[in-house]
């Protein structure tokens, strides 16, 4: 959670972001309630044993996770 100062705004689209494959799931969203910001974030890996053929899929699985976790809120200052 974090608290936003007075004078600033949020621009953009808030975050809200879901990857599911058989290797695991990953959500991250953002909510905004007044001047309180909250990011949550989840990443859960399956147990499991795959083939080497599965390699590229879990790569590509991670590969999206890791651009979902590059993704950013800005925040302007408004004068008043």
């Amino acid at each position: 959670m974090m608290q936003l100062l007075k004078g600033c705004n949020l621009t953009g689209s808030q975050i809200n972001h879901s990857i599911t494959s058989k290797f695991g799931a990953y959500h991250a969203a953002s909510t905004i309630q007044g001047q309180t910001i909250r990011y949550t974030r989840c990443l859960m890996i399956n147990k499991g044993k795959y083939s080497k053929d599965a390699y590229k899929d879990f790569l590509e699985f991670f590969e999206k996770v890791a651009n979902a976790d590059s993704k950013k809120i800005a925040l302007k200052s408004v004068q008043n």
